[in-house]
């Protein structure tokens, strides 16, 4: 992991990256869109893909789409583009206004339309919630995150998003996020 900031040397720091045989970078907290979109410039010109979390504060869901990341993790984050502000993560604050992100038509539909468009990769990451989220720190209120990734689903096609296990609402996903056995620690 490496912190980056607006007086990193980009260049250097991904090649850094790339030399380790990493084929791409994930990006975490604490940046701000032309600094997502720098990095990710930087990444895409060097050849290695983007992940990042879908909420960087201060750069909100739409700007991490916009700056071209290729896939971007947790559909709970994907909530916060309905928060007035942005607030930082963490604290009451920090949490995605759940009657907003339940409410049909909660107002996602442009940055589903957006990473549709590009291609983005959402890996939803939703066992997570299940099974690690503290509920004193939960970003999402039980059942947001998979309200985000059914409305994303049905905001393609209403008629398959039941069948569909590889695409969601035409934005790709990610199985990345297993489920495990508590018995023997194998994926089920």
């Amino acid at each position: 992991m490496r912190a980056v900031t607006s007086r990193t040397n980009l260049p250097l720091a991904v090649a850094e990256a790339r030399g380790t045989g990493a084929t791409g970078v994930k990006l975490y907290a604490e940046l701000p869109a032309s600094l997502v979109r720098a990095i990710t410039a930087e990444a895409h010109r060097q050849h290695l893909e983007v992940w990042a979390h879908a909420y960087l504060h201060p750069a909100k869901p739409s700007e991490v789409v916009a700056a071209g990341v290729d896939v971007l993790s947790h559909a709970c984050l994907l909530g916060f583009e309905l928060s007035p502000g942005m607030p930082p993560l963490g604290g009451e604050s920090g949490r995605v206004p759940t009657e907003k992100a339940m409410k049909p038509g909660a107002g996602l539909s442009r940055l589903f339309d957006e990473m549709r468009r590009r291609g983005s990769i959402l890996d939803a990451t939703l066992s997570i919630y299940d099974r690690f989220d503290d509920p004193a720190t939960r970003r999402c209120a039980p059942g947001v995150a998979d309200h985000i990734v059914r409305a994303a689903t049905r905001r393609a096609s209403p008629s398959r998003w039941a069948r569909t296990t590889t695409r969601t609402g035409g934005i790709r996903t990610a199985p990345s996020t297993w489920s495990w056995s508590t018995s023997s620690g194998e994926p089920e």
